[in-house]
């Protein structure tokens, strides 16, 4: 008997053993099911075992020495949706014919990049050349630390070494928009007597992404000719506090996350003045500057999150020039606001933005008709400034279908400005050997204009044909104390030709019109003038 149990138990173990050494195979191909062309490369891959190959040129595959059983077949290719098939059964000597089609994946409309020329610097997305990284950025010499500094090496981008402001085409500095975390920042750079500004104030360290706008931008983004530069800041994954040193500062950053949210600290100091204290020239130039960004972000609920940004930065700069002449100008830049980002749907977002913010500028010289302050004086300059604004904004994105997308927003300032402006020229005429008669001219504003901004944008885009996207906007401003009201067609339109190979173009007019604080007092000017227009 125990014999017969034996041989019994000997035969299982024999059969099973067979079973596991038994081997098929399985064999097919992979097709786009909108076309039915064969896709070459494709990735079959039987789940659980590691086992898997790719598509030839013919779109066929063959997997080979695959052990008895039943299982998961799972079919990817770069641009398509993967699929898996399930129950797919494997005999012994025996060839399983599996034909797989994979749909196109299509990325959603709001995803979609409308604008012809854009750049994606440090960022996540994936439809957006990212051609700058954060490495790429800080390598680059000298004030490479400075994200302005580094977008000069992109196509249509041009500057100089000694200021970090950068024009688009052939524009005018002050032709580029600068928006952070959905704010618009006013004239964001420090040294200012140096070319305009010889740095930004908003630490690379504290910069998650930027988007570049170099023409065609859609209706969203308005009062601006040439350009967008479109900055986001970092958002902490976890816990970590650094210092720096650099050839322009020192700096200090923090960030963390708590229980539903999370929070940034970011501080810089130039010490330009210190280092030319320690050579001795510290009476004659002495620059200093600092800026500060905060931010804390808290989820309220599933579909609420709310995020407060402060960002201040202050200027000091001293000169006094070996002929006794003297400068001394002090800038401010102060802003605060809140954001809340709701998420009703996945089709349906919401954004709403509360603001402030307070600019000063004062500027005071001297100057001698000689090299000493013996000398007639030449020349004086009182120079004081302050701009504040109160700022409330909304934007819609509605995903409609897979074929449609709807924006809309509103945006609303209430504005005032400063100007106490005295410049007076003294001309010396000689009438005679120990006299002079003195001609004086003048110049003197003292103005308080006060206004505000109202603007509104729509803009629909829709899948015309399978590889052809529009997108149709309008932008209305208005400009109360520049009396403009001006409405801005914009029309933009995506082309895919192949899997690799996206034909991007825009049409539009573009309008700029001087700000409540932009009057040009330094030469007599009182008044605002009409808007400038851009056609791209």
């Amino acid at each position: 008997m125990r014999i017969i149990v034996f041989l019994i138990g000997l035969w299982c173990l024999l059969a099973n053993a067979d079973a596991q050494t038994a081997k098929g195979e399985i064999k097919g191909n992979v097709f786009d099911t909108g076309t039915g062309e064969l896709l070459t490369g494709a990735v079959v891959e039987i789940v659980g075992i590691k086992r898997g190959t790719l598509t030839d040129q013919q779109g066929n595959y063959v997997v080979t020495d695959v052990p008895v059983g039943v299982y998961t077949v799972a079919f990817s290719y770069i641009g398509y949706q993967m699929r898996q098939v399930e129950g797919v059964e494997i005999g012994a000597a025996n060839v399983a014919q599996l034909d797989a089609g994979l749909e196109e994946e299509l990325i959603r409309l709001s995803a979609m990049t409308v604008t012809p020329g854009r750049f994606a610097i440090m960022g996540k997305e994936p439809e957006a050349r990212q051609t700058l990284t954060r490495e790429d950025i800080q390598s680059i010499s000298q004030f490479g630390e400075d994200i302005y500094r580094a977008v000069t090496r992109l196509p249509g981008i041009s500057g100089n070494d000694f200021s970090a402001r950068f024009t688009v085409r052939g524009g005018e500095h002050d032709e580029v928009l600068v928006v952070m975390d959905g704010l618009e920042l006013y004239d964001p750079f420090h040294l200012k007597d140096i070319n305009g500004g010889a740095l930004s104030i908003v630490d690379v360290m504290a910069i998650e992404g930027i988007d570049l706008m170099t023409g065609g931008f859609p209706a969203e983004y308005g009062n601006r000719m040439s350009g967008v530069f479109n900055i986001k800041s970092t958002t902490p994954q976890k816990r970590r506090t650094s210092v720096g040193v650099s050839l322009m500062n020192t700096r200090f950053m923090s960030e963390g996350s708590f229980a539903r949210g999370n929070w940034l600290v970011s501080a810089r100091r130039g010490y330009l003045d210190l280092v030319l204290q320690l050579m001795g020239e510290e009476e004659s130039f002495s620059p200093t500057y600092y800026d500060v960004l905060g931010k804390v972000e808290y989820q309220l609920d599933d579909k609420h999150r709310l995020a407060f940004n402060v960002l201040q930065a202050h200027d000091n700069l001293e000169f006094i020039e070996d002929d006794e002449d003297e400068s001394t100008t002090k800038y401010g830049n102060a802003y605060g606001w809140l954001s809340l980002q709701s998420t009703f749907s996945s089709a349906l977002l919401a954004q709403t933005l509360l603001a402030a913010g307070h600019i000063t500028h004062q500027r005071n010289g001297l100057a001698f008709t000689g090299d000493t302050r013996e000398s007639l004086l030449d020349f004086t300059v009182d120079d004081r400034r302050a701009f504040d604004f109160f700022e409330l904004k909304q934007d819609w994105n509605w995903e409609v279908s897979q074929r449609h997308f709807l924006k809309a927003g509103a945006d609303v300032k209430r504005l005032a400005a400063d100007y106490e402006y005295l410049s007076v020229q003294n001309r010396f005429e000689r009438v005679s050997q120990d006299s002079f008669r003195v001609n004086v001219d003048s110049t003197q504003v003292e103005r308080n204009p006060s206004g505000f901004e109202f603007d509104a944008y729509v803009a629909d885009r829709f899948r015309l044909l399978s590889p052809l996207i529009v997108e149709l906007g309008m932008r209305y401003d208005h400009t109360s104390h520049a009396a403009d009201h001006l409405l801005s067609p914009r029309f933009n339109l995506v082309y895919t030709l192949g899997k690799r190979t996206v034909l991007r173009g825009g049409w539009g007019h573009f309008y700029q019109s001087e700000g409540i604080h932009e009057i040009s007092v330094g030469d007599g000017e009182e008044i605002f003038f009409p808007a400038q227009r851009a056609q791209h």
